[in-house]
């Protein structure tokens, strides 16, 4: 698309010149955005196969593909749903560390195995209709961890 808008045999009124512009801008930001998820996604299976927590590399994949796709959205004009996004990526982020050393929760995920991330998605549904039904401050007090950064979000 540069070289359309760079040769200068090409003549385009003003207007098509802008569009792309913005187009080539656009597809500039959404190829940077894939190798970003494609990295994050290659940090995640790197993470997973050492058998480290394996649980918080699946959260904490969630929150940079988070951030990453917050930035889109800043270059695509949603600067409120960029904001949303980065949001829950930060909430997403300190729930993980706030359960981290809870060996109770830690689940027995398998990367690569199929159900593994549905099994995930169950015990989540579980945690939250705990968290829902106990309230965050008994629960904080029970585990004897901070949840006080829940009232922010």
């Amino acid at each position: 698309m540069r070289d359309i808008l760079n040769h200068r045999d090409i003549n385009l009124p003003e207007e098509q010149r802008q569009i792309i512009a913005e187009s080539s801008k656009i597809m500039t930001d959404v190829a940077k955005f894939l190798v970003i998820f494609n990295k994050a996604l290659d940090k995640f299976n790197n993470i997973c196969d050492s058998a480290r927590n394996k649980d918080a590399a699946v959260f904490n994949t969630i929150g940079d593909i988070m951030e990453s796709l917050s930035a889109l959205f800043v270059v695509l004009g949603m600067e409120d749903k960029s904001k949303d996004i980065m949001k829950q990526g930060k909430f997403l982020r300190k729930i993980v560390n706030a359960f981290r050393d809870i060996d109770e929760l830690n689940s027995s995920l398998e990367c690569g195995v199929n159900g593994a991330y549905e099994n995930l998605a169950l015990t989540l549904d579980d945690l939250a209709e705990i968290v829902l039904s106990v309230g965050t401050q008994a629960l904080s007090k029970e585990l004897g961890i901070d949840l006080d950064f829940i009232r922010d979000f």
